[in-house]
């Protein structure tokens, strides 16, 4: 969630102070570093939430929609209508800027059922 929220912060100045060459180039290097975060841990926490028996299903379910909706169909698809549209690079900032969030939010829900993993584990 941290890394998340600093991922949306450097998009937000990206986007913002463009005209900069020295932020731009700090912002690329900060959402480069603090993506790879989210990335790694969204296979590692679905092999925690999967029972035992499904670790191999959900770890080939996260890659093939990750890969899926986030390669094949989001960022090709829709960011390439969404910046030659009426929107514009602006657009694609706001659209970044609220997948970040939907992010937060959804690895939010998850919160509770890892406290109780964690807990029943001891």
């Amino acid at each position: 969630i941290i890394f998340m929220a600093l991922v949306a912060l450097f998009i937000l100045l990206y986007w913002q102070f463009s005209d900069n060459y020295m932020i731009v180039t700090l912002s690329l290097i900060a959402i480069g570093f603090f993506i790879y975060g989210p990335v790694m841990l969204i296979g590692v926490q679905a092999l925690d939430l999967a029972p035992k028996n499904a670790a191999g299903t959900s770890a080939g379910l996260t890659g093939f929609f990750g890969y899926f909706f986030g390669t094949a169909i989001l960022a090709n698809v829709v960011m390439g209508y969404v910046a030659e549209s009426s929107f514009g690079w602006d657009g694609t900032f706001v659209l970044l800027l609220v997948a970040c969030a939907l992010s937060i939010v959804f690895v939010g829900f998850t919160y509770k059922e890892e406290q109780y993993l964690v807990q029943n584990r001891k």
